[in-house]
């Protein structure tokens, strides 16, 4: 037993003693991914957030009192100009067109015999048959039956417009909104509350406030100049807040002519087409503006960026397939990149994934990404 457990121990003690210099460790690379330092011309922008709202908005109300017959349509359906929306009872206005046209016969009958008894008098009236008092009687009893007539005519063309005004139609082309009434409801003529709001949203406007400074910008960089019809052809582009990707360009249309004495900020308003209905009236958006062109400028994404004790730095990969630690100086942010004002150059690999496992000197199996500038 005793010379058992001396030669586990010797054998041990042998195995203890294996010089290390013998064991070859086998290195693996870490694999990143890499984009390549770009240098490009971009645009610097105004940046601040607006309120989109349509273009053309109207409220639908009714202009003759009656009970609401028919709803043409659903909420939130797009409609087309012309598109019947309601219909009221025309019954009482029906009935009134046919009194009014009724009484415009009657009148017209009684001048046109007024006319022939003026005409068959006035042979007499010229060789002086008849005073002139009389004939002068006629000829005012000729002019009353004419005035009667014309306010007849009037009473049937009001009636007519409350008969057809029974038919309410869409006067624009557009997104319905909430309906307020329907089928079997009272209405009334001129009534606060609108039977339905509809909005064009195929194209939409856009308010947002500049500070002064910003004013400033555009003018010293003479965005704010206007065309030969006196209106400002400033392209602006408009973009989610949320959603990335979602954007749409337009023009600047208006700008106000003073700043607000409250907040000190001036408002300005632009149009954007919409023609996918990325947007709604009432939303909140982030608005850019052209000032000027940034030439030579040394992009990386924002996701290559850390942060350590020394301040942001990039991991550079060398022409050896080796990590290299890269103090940087960063820009400004332009979308989801960041210009480098030191640090990097142009043509460099940097890494933009696999950051846990890096540190100065490793091995690395770079995988090369592009990406999208525009």
């Amino acid at each position: 037993m005793y010379k058992f457990l001396i030669t586990f121990l010797l054998v041990l003690m042998t195995a203890c003693s294996t010089s290390p210099q013998n064991v070859e460790v086998k290195k693996t690379a870490v694999p990143v991914h890499v984009v390549e330092v770009v240098e490009i011309d971009l645009p610097r922008y105004i940046e601040t957030i607006g309120s989109l709202k349509p273009v053309t908005f109207i409220e639908i109300r009714p202009q003759v009192s009656g009970i609401l017959a028919e709803v043409n349509f659903t909420e939130g359906q797009l409609v087309s100009k012309g598109h019947q929306l309601f219909a009221i009872d025309s019954s009482p206005y029906k009935i009134r067109l046919l009194e009014a046209n009724a009484q415009k016969e009657r009148d017209a009958a009684v001048l046109s015999a007024a006319r022939k008894k003026m005409d068959r008098f006035q042979g007499l009236a010229k060789k002086d048959l008849i005073s002139q008092q009389e004939w002068d009687e006629l000829i005012l009893e000729v002019a009353k039956h004419a005035a009667q007539l014309q306010a007849d005519e009037a009473k049937v063309a009001a009636a007519a417009l409350d008969f057809k005004n029974c038919s309410i139609a869409s006067p624009i082309a557009g997104k319905t909104g909430r309906v307020g009434f329907h089928a079997g409801s009272l209405v009334t003529s001129f009534q606060p509350a609108s039977l339905v709001a509809i909005a064009c949203i195929d194209c939409l406007t856009v308010e947002f406030n500049v500070t002064e400074q910003q004013f400033l910008q555009l003018g010293q960089m003479g965005v704010l100049s206007k065309n030969a019809d006196g209106i400002i052809k400033l392209p602006i582009e408009v973009s989610s807040m949320r959603a990335k990707g979602h954007s749409s360009n337009g023009f600047l249309t208006f700008s106000d002519y003073e700043f607000d004495i409250r907040s000190g900020l001036l408002m300005m308003r632009g149009e954007i087409e919409n023609d996918q209905n990325y947007f709604l009236p009432g939303q909140s958006v982030k608005v850019k503006l052209p000032i000027e062109m940034a030439r030579n400028v040394i992009l990386v994404p924002e996701k290559a960026i850390k942060i350590n004790q020394q301040g942001p730095y990039v991991y550079r990969i060398n022409e050896g397939n080796q990590a290299e630690l890269c103090q940087i100086c960063q820009g400004e942010v332009f979308g989801n990149d960041v210009s480098i004002l030191e640090g990097v150059q142009k043509g460099d690999l940097i890494v933009t994934e696999g950051h846990l496992r890096l540190y100065p000197g490793v091995a690395v199996e770079p995988i090369i990404f592009g990406r999208d500038l525009r």
